[in-house]
């Protein structure tokens, strides 16, 4: 069911883009011991364009008290720098009351992600209140290995889940 309800958000997300192409070899659940995460959910990635993926994901985080938190991010991927950018569309806790809910204006922000710089998203997303991070991995990811692998360059080829 929740992963039912993301899969509907990450639609709509890509709905105004350069296409809708879908890799279901990126729907994964992730389960965790350690922390930060209980578990971790990625929905399939999708293309779009100009060699940029975006992923919707659910977290579960257990806080320090011990009270879980649910997360939903949009992950956007620049499959040739390895660059991501991660918004916190939704959150809950534990009691299921709202903590975060920018659905709609990450939608906004997310539908200029096959052209903005990551950096101006970045700040449009922050401007808005989405909680937003950016970061550079050197590792592929799921979507980028199944949508654009030539884009690979330096980076360690994606081998799936650990």
């Amino acid at each position: 069911m929740r992963m039912t309800s993301l899969a509907f958000a990450s639609a709509t997300v890509v709905s105004g883009c350069a296409s809708s192409f879908e890799s279901t070899v990126c729907a994964q659940v992730i389960r965790s011991q350690g922390e930060p995460f209980a578990r971790f959910e990625a929905l399939p990635a999708h293309d779009l364009g100009n060699g940029r993926v975006l992923t919707a994901t659910s977290r579960t985080m257990k806080q320090a008290a011990g009270n879980l938190v649910f997360a939903d991010d949009l992950i956007l991927t620049d499959c040739r720098s390895g660059e991501q950018l991660t918004l916190t569309s939704a959150s809950r806790n534990g009691g299921g009351e709202t903590l975060v809910d920018q659905r709609a204006a990450a939608r906004q922000i997310l539908n200029n992600g096959a052209v903005g710089h990551m950096a101006q998203l970045r700040s449009d997303a922050v401007a808005l209140g989405i909680p937003a991070a950016t970061s550079t991995g050197t590792q592929e990811t799921c979507g980028c290995n199944a949508l654009y692998p030539e884009l690979r360059g330096t980076k360690t080829e994606y081998e799936g889940p650990r």
